[in-house]
């Protein structure tokens, strides 16, 4: 780092709502983005009909995968990381390029990114290029 130069370092403390929860699930299993899996099942007993609601109450889901990717089951612990993961490093460039923290977590690329995150720890489409 040269004198021109300044480091900042910055915490980011929000809450999710089981609903914000269901929302982002649900905007990546119906987005249309690049999809390494071809759907989500609902693991043990259904806390709920729709798979985003069952998620959101605690349940467990499998992404069934395809294209040569296996399958991988989804908790709430895993996927509170992976919103963590897509904060630090996705959601902080819309603060850095001006745009703010208001740019949603819940459009269905967001939602596929923090599924990958919280899955892989990153997302498929870098390890593409």
């Amino acid at each position: 780092m040269n004198n021109d130069e300044f480091q900042i370092t910055a915490t980011i403390t929000f809450s999710l709502n089981r609903e914000d929860i269901g929302a982002i699930i649900g905007g990546a299993l119906n987005g249309n983005y690049y999809r390494w899996y071809s759907h989500a099942d609902i693991v043990g007993k259904p806390l709920d009909e729709s798979e985003s609601k069952h998620f959101s109450l605690g349940g467990t889901l499998l992404f069934i995968g395809r294209d040569g990717y296996g399958n991988y089951d989804l908790t709430l612990d895993a996927f509170l990381k992976g919103v963590h993961l897509f904060v630090e490093n996705e959601l902080i460039k819309e603060i850095i390029y001006g745009r703010g923290i208001d740019s949603g977590l819940t459009d269905e690329l967001a939602a596929n990114d923090i599924i990958e995150y919280a899955i892989f720890g990153g997302l498929l489409r870098e390890n593409q290029k």
